[in-house]
């Protein structure tokens, strides 16, 4: 059976990068300041000549926020959007009062953040009980206000705060230039009776526009990149257009008058104290929560305590979609109704509209009874971390997590009751209580930690984690002779590559330079170079895909992560489509094409970086299904074909999704301390292979593993690979084929360091060696009948033939 999305939950996970963190949020150096009595005389701004470019602009922004003590505003975040010809207006309050070093009061959304100088103190509406409380530092920094991840959610649901990293981070600039062009200064205008410059930083996800108050170098108004928050939106970001997200920072004052009252917390009574926000860990506390059950009672985790709780998330519209596992779930049920310290629920996140009555109804009309309560989506999404549908938590009779399984409950009638006894008897289900959180989290996101060490600690710890790997010098196979064919250095800048069979059956090897593709021959020499005919000015091509219908016909497809539109080619590489035709997303991630249904024509898979999900588009252009259930797609491909010639359509996004040939779910494949980024097929090879990203320590450098996956998502074997992230983002990292002239297939992965690790289709490692530079580019392609390793760098595309020890290279 397959399982399925419940309604969205509109919070938007982080993908496998602390780069993807917003402004306010970067680690940062406290920035020390004396008592206003004790600051130097400050200049007057006035005086001095006005500046002339961006970057002046901001060193004056810079300065002034830095030599300031003080700093207050009262603004509004304005959200507007336009969603099928209606317009909507979204405005949430927000405040900020700073006192330096270590005093601050800051209200957004949901949280509320208050520094006292003695001690930091937090809340968040989603935990009233709760209230965060450790001791303050001597000078505060964004890094700390951020570091609880739970707080830092709330906290930067939509943005982060702009005044707060000028005002604390003594190196604000580049985070707001982090992955931007060269800042800008657009025509001046006012704000009321302000003139303001308006600086435009141009950023890969939009614009992030300063209006900074030509007297004063205050920030008056701030508007934000709106492609990456199109997901907060319901229902879908695919229909919504003229979105604008925008800070009004309603009487921003730099050393303002303010009492010390401001900076002052009142617990309130039965608030419990805590170091950090309960957050959903197995092994750990369940955050609270407050069910309420359809007999009238309310059961909460101090409610369950002593008791030993499976909870069965479920929605009505879904009951015959995963009816067996309900079932099943009622059977398990049955055994243990004597045991008093077992509760079974069926707990649902249907929204008020939806009667206690129809609940009922639902379950009766699948002939299930079982003892039903309702919990709300975003507070489900709270204390248990739930997104998908069906979802099984089992809780200790300390309230800890000691299971959470996505999906289909593998073997429920046999499985879950031998849980339940080794719990009855005292057991753990939890091997060992993590004493950190682990970075990653249920909804399918990735967390980099953050954790309540020295900022300078936190500083080198990011880095060292996202350091790219160092180059390891060149050297040999330690069994396999390697031969050199040639080295062609005629491509500029060589990219990724792709090999496509002609109508002779001898290989074509195509390789991306740039905004062209080049065809290599066997020998080494550039045959024709093909220009991409893209619209737009900013479309590229970074990858390449192909396939041939039942007619013999072979496309191509390419494009670039974050682009607007995926590029349809012809065997000439003449562009018939581009796809889709508005730009109202937040970009593609992925796109691929094959013959998912057996019908003989070819489909284009494309996926979107948030929310939109995965579409299915014919040839023409015409969109004929789509399955929002992927949240952030990182990377797709297709399983091979059954018998009908259907394939599934495969889905890296922290877990593996699956979706069938008519755009369904089919339950997904879930490795709990693995993040799933990239998968890999092909036709000629029946297992898959998956890159994850290993849970790692904080601080440690990032270390991808292969996974060798079976058809049904059965792990096969792992490979580790070196620390460190790739040099070149885009390039693809696992290339298979026949390489060494055996009957079985190989596996090519290429390491961050330069390592190049040939093992078999049963992961067993045949060889490796470095390469010695970091490459762009890898592929296997038959060159005059031999099976040939093509691997692509900055400066050259090198082919490679492998030679089995004790055969002639001849052989």
């Amino acid at each position: 059976m397959s399982g399925s999305f419940g309604r969205r939950t509109g919070i938007a996970a982080a993908i496998v990068t602390v780069c993807t963190v917003t402004i306010a949020a970067l680690p940062s150096v406290g920035c020390r300041r004396g008592s206003a009595a004790n600051a130097p005389a400050q200049p007057e701004v006035a005086l001095r000549p006005a500046p002339r470019t961006a970057e002046d602009v901001l060193k004056r922004v810079e300065e002034v926020y830095h030599k300031a003590d003080r700093y207050q505003d009262a603004g509004r975040l304005v959200l507007q959007y336009t969603l099928d010809g209606t317009t909507y207006n979204q405005t949430s309050e927000f405040s900020l009062a700073l006192a330096g070093p270590n005093r601050l009061r800051m209200r957004v959304r949901d949280a509320l953040v208050v520094c006292d100088g003695q001690t930091f103190r937090a809340t968040i509406d989603e935990a009233p009980d709760e209230m965060l409380s450790m001791a303050a530092p001597e000078e505060l920094s964004p890094g700390l206000v951020y570091s609880d991840p739970v707080l830092g959610r709330a906290l930067n649901e939509i943005v982060g705060s702009v005044p707060l990293s000028l005002f604390l981070d003594p190196e604000p600039i580049p985070g707001l230039r982090y992955n931007a062009q060269t800042p800008q200064l657009d025509t001046p205008q006012a704000i009321e009776d302000h003139n303001c410059y308006r600086v435009r930083i141009p950023r890969r996800e939009g614009a992030l526009v300063l209006w900074i108050d030509e007297k004063s170098f205050v920030v008056r108004r701030v508007e934000y990149p709106s492609e990456g928050y199109r997901q907060l939106v319901e229902p879908s970001p695919g229909a919504v257009s003229s979105m604008t997200i925008t800070a009004e920072l309603d009487d921003a004052r730099l050393d303002p008058p303010i009492d010390d009252s401001v900076f002052q917390m009142t617990i309130p009574k039965g608030v419990e104290l805590v170091r950090r926000f309960d957050a959903v860990l197995v092994g750990a506390r369940i955050p609270r929560f407050k069910l309420h059950a359809l007999d009238g009672r309310i059961i909460t985790r101090e409610s369950l305590a002593g008791k030993i709780a499976v909870i069965k998330f479920w929605q009505r519209d879904e009951v015959g979609t995963y009816r067996e596992d309900l079932e099943t779930f009622e059977q398990v049920q049955k055994r243990f109704k004597d045991q008093d310290s077992v509760v079974f629920l069926a707990v649902t996140t249907d929204p008020e509209e939806i009667s206690d009555e129809d609940l009922r109804a639902a379950l009766a009309a699948a002939d299930i009874s079982l003892q039903i309560a309702r919990l709300d989506l975003k507070a489900a999404y709270r204390s248990f971390g739930l997104q998908y549908l069906p979802t099984t938590v089992i809780l200790g009779p300390d309230g800890t997590l000691q299971e959470h399984t996505i999906g289909d409950y593998p073997s429920q009638a046999q499985t879950l009751p031998k849980k339940l006894d080794t719990l009855l008897a005292g057991g753990d289900l939890v091997l060992e209580v993590p004493d950190k959180i682990p970075e990653y989290t249920y909804y399918g996101a990735f967390a980099w930690q953050n954790p309540l060490e020295s900022e300078d600690d936190q500083k080198s710890a990011a880095a060292t984690a996202l350091a790219k790997a160092h180059i390891a010098p060149p050297t040999a196979p330690e069994s396999l002779r390697l031969k050199r064919l040639w080295a062609c250095s005629e491509l500029e800048q060589p990219g990724n590559m792709l090999v496509a069979r002609d109508d002779s059956g001898n290989d074509q090897v195509f390789v991306l330079d740039g905004s062209n593709v080049a065809q290599i021959g066997a020998d080494g020499k550039v045959l024709v170079t093909y220009p991409l005919d893209l619209p737009g000015r900013d479309a590229g091509v970074t990858f390449l895909r192909t396939a041939v219908d039942a007619a013999g016909k072979r496309f191509f497809v390419g494009s670039e992560i974050g682009a607007k539109q995926v590029h349809l080619f012809d065997a000439n590489w003449k562009r018939i489509l581009s796809f889709p035709d508005d730009d109202g997303h937040p970009g593609i991630a992925d796109a691929t094409l094959a013959d998912i249904d057996g019908d003989g024509q070819l489909e284009m898979l494309v996926g979107y970086t948030a929310s939109v999900g995965v579409h299915c588009v014919s040839l023409d252009g015409e969109r004929l299904w789509r399955n929002r259930m992927p949240d952030r797609v990182l990377r797709l491909a297709v399983s091979g074909a059954s018998r009908r010639g259907r394939r599934d359509v495969l889905v890296a996004q922290g877990i593996l999704l699956l979706i069938d040939a008519d755009g369904g779910d089919r339950a997904p494949i879930v490795f709990p301390k693995d993040f799933v980024r990239s998968i890999f097929t092909a036709d000629a090879h029946p297992n898959w292979c998956a890159i994850a990203v290993r849970s790692v320590e904080s601080g440690q450098p990032v270390r991808d593993v292969a996974i060798g996956l079976s058809p049904r998502g059965d792990e096969l074997w792992r490979y580790p690979l070196p620390e460190g992230m790739q040099h070149h983002p885009a390039f693809e990292t696992v290339v298979v084929g026949d390489l060494l002239g055996q009957e079985s297939g190989q596996w090519v992965l290429a390491g961050a360091d330069g390592s190049i690790h040939i093992l078999g289709d049963d992961g067993i490692p045949v060889d490796h060696f470095n390469y010695g530079a970091a490459p762009t580019g890898m592929a296997i392609a038959h060159l005059n009948g031999r099976p040939t390793l093509l691997v692509a760098s900055d400066e050259t595309v090198e082919a490679w033939q492998f030679t089995l020890p004790g055969k002639d290279e001849t052989d």
